[in-house]
């Protein structure tokens, strides 16, 4: 019962995202929902939540940043260090502002599943920049997994955005 007991193993975000995830596209598929906007409907709720995560993530302390000297950094266990779960509160906004940016009525960019990859774009290209001041990153052979991770993401977003922008003739 010990290896199973939550107090010992700890708590952790993404069972709960994989569930989550599973069980939005079952329902989706099961409701015929279309794709992109539903997409469009469900950014906000899923940078929210993940802003949530990166909160709690400050008030906890785990996933500190990396020592540093700029005014801004927060002092934990004893050391000054970059506050990137705020660097991650503050690039979800920036997401979500775009988000709404782009779904406005009379935007330029208004289009079915725009809102979704601009939004994506912008949270992509930030957790790029705001990974390389995690001071516990995941890494294999050297490489910072959520970093590649990221950027896959916003190459296919930015290949996506390509092709809404310039549909081929059929």
């Amino acid at each position: 019962l010990s290896i199973i007991w939550p107090l010992n193993t700890g708590y952790t975000v993404w069972g709960g995202v994989a569930l989550g995830l599973a069980g939005a596209f079952f329902y989706a598929r099961a409701k015929r929902l279309q794709p992109w906007p539903t997409l469009d409907a469900l950014l906000p709720g899923i940078v929210f939540g993940l802003m949530i995560v990166s909160l709690a993530d400050f008030a906890g302390g785990p996933g500190y940043g990396t020592l540093t000297a700029v005014p801004w950094g927060i002092s934990q266990f004893g050391v000054r260090r970059h506050p990137v779960q705020v660097y991650e509160l503050l690039m979800g906004g920036l997401a979500l502002f775009t988000w709404w940016r782009v779904s406005a009525p009379g935007s330029y960019e208004v289009g079915i599943g725009k809102p979704f990859l601009w939004g994506t774009a912008v949270y992509s290209a930030s957790r790029l920049f705001v990974d390389a001041f995690r001071d516990t990153p995941v890494v294999v052979e050297g490489y910072h997994v959520w970093q590649i991770i990221a950027l896959i993401i916003l190459l296919a977003v930015l290949f996506q955005l390509g092709r809404i922008a310039h549909p081929q003739d059929a």
